[in-house]
């Protein structure tokens, strides 16, 4: 993979960010946006022509740029979108990111105050909100506790095949990862 494969994988929020990076490391650095509707514009205009892939939390709002989507495949953690013109995914991390991260932490009876993180879904909120989540050492260190986490696991799986196969991506295939 290189630098530009980086560059269209877009994810909405610092703790996302830092979690790819994490599962998936990136030669450079993923194409951080502020929120879903960042990332829609994004696709739109600057990767109108490429492939890319967004991954947001599965807001209450959705981004009005879903409408142009297929639902390919969903289970309680992960829903993946596909385009029905262009080379874009949407992959939804739900019901939330945070509580995506509790739920593997419990999955994998892991004591967040080990990490020094909060073990409730608001005190993690108002940590994984600020700037510096994006890069913090102990959710880094968090995520790779987490990285056997069946969730987490299948997240990494499909950012892998996504990123390797953009173009070629089969919806037979993403559909047998995430259901």
């Amino acid at each position: 993979m290189n630098h530009a494969t980086d560059n269209l994988i877009l994810p909405e929020c610092y703790i996302e960010t830092n979690l790819i990076e994490a599962l998936v490391p990136p030669q450079h650095g993923y194409n951080h946006q502020k929120g879903c509707p960042a990332v829609a514009k994004k696709m739109k205009e600057k990767f109108a022509d490429s492939f890319a892939l967004g991954i947001m939390d599965k807001d209450k709002r959705r981004v009005s740029y879903l409408q142009e989507f297929s639902l390919i495949a969903s289970d309680q953690d992960l829903e993946i979108y596909k385009h029905k013109e262009r080379p874009h995914y949407i992959l939804l991390i739900s019901p939330a990111v945070e509580g995506f991260i509790l739920k593997a932490a419990s999955t994998l009876k892991l004591d967040l105050r080990t990490y020094e993180i909060p073990v409730s879904l608001e005190g993690m909120k108002k940590e994984t909100k600020q700037v510096d989540a994006k890069s913090s050492q102990k959710y880094r260190k968090l995520f790779k506790a987490l990285s056997s986490a069946p969730e987490f696991q299948k997240l990494a799986r499909v950012i892998f095949y996504l990123k390797d196969k953009r173009y070629e991506a089969q919806e037979d295939v993403l559909r047998e990862m995430i259901e």
